[in-house]
């Protein structure tokens, strides 16, 4: 056990049907930190399947890219908001 006084939200249980869940919960920095960088990086990929060296058609190349900027800009929204 620690030697930590106890909050509120460690002192009622979960299962407490008068207590109301948060209004707006907000993730840990490092929650924030590894979503936007887990989304970023998944958008990179994106971008870089739809170089124009890549194999697939022209369509697919693109539906591809903007399936990139949109995960890139997930993780700018993730990181800021």
């Amino acid at each position: 056990m620690s030697n930590l006084p106890a909050t509120n939200e460690t002192a009622t249980s979960p299962s407490d049907p008068n207590q109301s869940p948060p209004k707006n919960p907000k993730d840990c920095l490092p929650c924030r930190i590894v979503g936007a960088t887990a989304l970023v990086g998944t958008g990179l990929y994106g971008l870089g399947a739809a170089r124009p060296g890549k194999p697939g058609s022209p369509l697919e190349r693109r539906i591809m890219g903007v399936v990139g900027v949109g995960f890139i800009l997930a993780g700018i929204g993730r990181a800021i908001f």
